[in-house]
């Protein structure tokens, strides 16, 4: 969503939704940060702000591609070479390390963050004092913060154990939406960006965006089939379409989204959503609206009095 990555240093509204269509494009993965820089997929102003913020997910068959484990953490690239080193320091404790060694080093580290303690971090203090360079102890102490938890939240109350916000409330902060303009009932356009055919029993489905950026399903049934019975002849991706929240799916984090009723029926009858949308009516009577202890009161009165 680039209502979120947004909020990323370097980028703002318009910089994400460039980025991320831009990357949509894309006929290969990337597997590598310093893909960013060379392909030129942001400047170089905005890529030494953003950079440390984006984590490289790279799939286990696309590792014999190349990647950098330190793709994984916020880890600034410019201080690759210095977590290379601290990692080759807990390893193997001597100056001469090959490329190879400290890679493998940085590797066993993260996966072993017990072997941190084996660190002497008062001689780095001492080193760094001597060279007058006493400020990069707060950068290795980062780094070491790094290798033990790789993208922690540095909020202690947002855990995946403990989260206070509710996937419900999220679903209303990252779309800037609110109970009143999201729930079941209202009519929103979405763009088609897949369409997934039917096997065995199971119906088609495709998959769409909201203009806010929620993931929309819709299901074979929630589309107008008269004779056809595959859904790729009824919808296609890049299609824009209209359709009544059937049902918002908030059940974690990852699994943000609604479903979706695109039938022509659904969308011109009313009456049976009004009740959703607006609410129970509420009947009111003449004499409910009556002030029993209303009386009139003349200005002379009035200013005398009170």
């Amino acid at each position: 969503m680039h209502i979120l990555l947004s909020f990323a240093s370097g980028l703002g509204p318009r910089k994400a939704k460039k980025l991320i269509s831009t990357l949509k494009q894309k006929s290969s993965k990337i597997n590598m940060r310093g893909a960013f820089f060379v392909e030129k997929l942001v400047q170089a102003d905005c890529y030494f702000s953003l950079i440390a913020f984006l984590k490289i997910r790279v799939a286990p068959e696309d590792m014999k591609n190349g990647f950098d484990i330190l793709d994984q953490t916020r880890i600034h690239p410019e201080s690759y070479t210095l977590a290379m080193k601290i990692a080759s320091d807990i390893e193997f404790n001597k100056d001469s390390v090959d490329t190879t060694q400290k890679v493998r080093a940085v590797y066993n580290v993260i996966r072993n963050p017990a072997k941190i303690n084996s660190l002497d971090l008062e001689n780095y203090r001492k080193e760094l004092e001597m060279t007058h360079q006493e400020n990069m102890l707060y950068l290795i102490n980062y780094i070491i913060e790094e290798f033990r938890h790789p993208f922690a939240d540095p909020r202690g109350y947002r855990t995946t154990k403990t989260a206070i916000i509710s996937p419900e409330r999220l679903i209303y902060m990252l779309t800037d939406e609110t109970p009143r303009t999201l729930r079941p009932g209202v009519i929103v356009t979405a763009t088609v960006i897949r369409v997934a055919e039917g096997q065995g029993d199971k119906k088609g489905f495709a998959l769409a965006k909201l203009d806010n950026g929620l993931d929309a399903r819709i299901d074979m049934d929630s589309l107008d089939a008269s004779t056809s019975k595959k859904i790729e002849e009824l919808i296609q991706p890049g299609h824009v379409v209209s359709g009544r929240i059937k049902e918002i799916r908030a059940i974690e984090e990852s699994k943000l989204g609604v479903t979706l009723n695109c039938r022509k029926k659904v969308l011109e009858t009313h009456d049976e959503f009004k009740e959703l949308l607006i609410g129970k009516y509420i009947e009111v009577t003449a004499s409910d609206l009556i002030n029993p202890v209303f009386k009139t009161d003349s200005r002379t009165h009035s200013s005398a009095h009170y």
